[in-house]
């Protein structure tokens, strides 16, 4: 005898929506019926635990037709799992697996789990499993499970990272070279700072403002940009080889560049149109 095909996911789900549409139905029956009190206490009664159990049984079922594995609940006289076992299963995975950046502060903090919740004790370690860790940290879900007997559940929960980043002293007017003077470490949870951050003021300094910054605002890296040394039109000098057979000679820039940058260039004395590396405001070396 051929055995029949289980049910599909689409038509679990289809069924698992409409008995969801029909307990909603029941529900609001039974809140009329309550109201109206035409019903005996004891037959309302009935209903209301007929209705739990169906709520009970098509939360299981949803979580079956997902893959989700569902908790086991004790029995009665059983030790259980605490919450406290949870959360600090969470947190030691979450702590363990963030990548800190050197001298900031890590605090992890879990909404605890329903108190009604009452879950079989594990005979293996609880294991724990982030499926996303920001190292800025930020809300996250934790997946807590149990290999003996199988269960899981999801804690929810936030990891604060807070460290010392950088910020500015005074007004900033855009266009201005950012200086030592220019900036100030002040303590962010760094999660909070969509627009960005530095850890450490050597990636600012020297850098051209992009925007114009209030005191107190914290200035992020991407707001800036490398002082432009060579600039179209404006004369250059350009220089070609090295030690006692160096070669300096005037130029004119025909594109705009940075320190490093690639650049075209025009030999003022041949007329020659070469390129070069910016090396210095207003320096350009050739022949590299």
């Amino acid at each position: 005898m051929v055995a029949p095909k289980p049910p599909s996911v689409k038509n679990t789900l289809a069924w698992a929506l409409l008995t969801l549409q029909r307990a909603v139905r029941k529900r609001l029956s039974i809140d009329a019926a309550l109201r109206d009190e035409r019903i005996q206490p004891i037959r309302m009664e009935k209903r209301v635990n007929a209705w739990k159990r169906k709520q009970q049984h098509l939360a299981l079922g949803i979580l079956a037709c997902l893959g989700l594995s569902t908790p086991t609940f004790a029995k009665d006289g059983e030790g259980a799992i605490s919450p406290d076992a949870l959360v600090a299963a969470a947190k030691n995975h979450v702590e363990a697996v963030m990548r800190v950046p050197e001298g900031a502060r890590l605090t992890v903090a879990f909404a605890p789990p329903d108190s009604r919740l009452t879950l079989r004790p594990c005979d293996a370690p609880l294991e724990a499993n982030a499926a996303w860790l920001r190292d800025a940290g930020g809300p996250l879900s934790v997946q807590v499970s149990c290999p003996t007997p199988r269960w899981s559940l999801y804690l929810q929960g936030e990891a604060k990272v807070t460290a010392e980043v950088w910020v500015a002293a005074r007004d900033l007017p855009r266009g201005t070279q950012l200086t030592a003077a220019d900036l100030e470490a002040r303590l962010e949870t760094l999660h909070q700072l969509s627009a960005g951050y530095a850890l450490a003021s050597s990636s600012l300094e020297g850098r051209q403002l992009r925007q114009s910054f209030s005191r107190g605002t914290v200035v992020a890296p991407r707001a800036t940009a490398a002082p432009v040394w060579v600039r179209t039109g404006e004369p250059i000098t350009l220089a070609a080889g090295t030690g006692p057979l160096a070669v300096r000679m005037a130029g004119t820039a025909l594109t705009n560049g940075s320190a490093n940058d690639t650049v075209r260039v025009r030999n003022m004395r041949s007329s020659r149109i070469l390129q070069g590396r910016v090396v210095g405001p207003g320096e350009v070396q050739i022949g590299f």
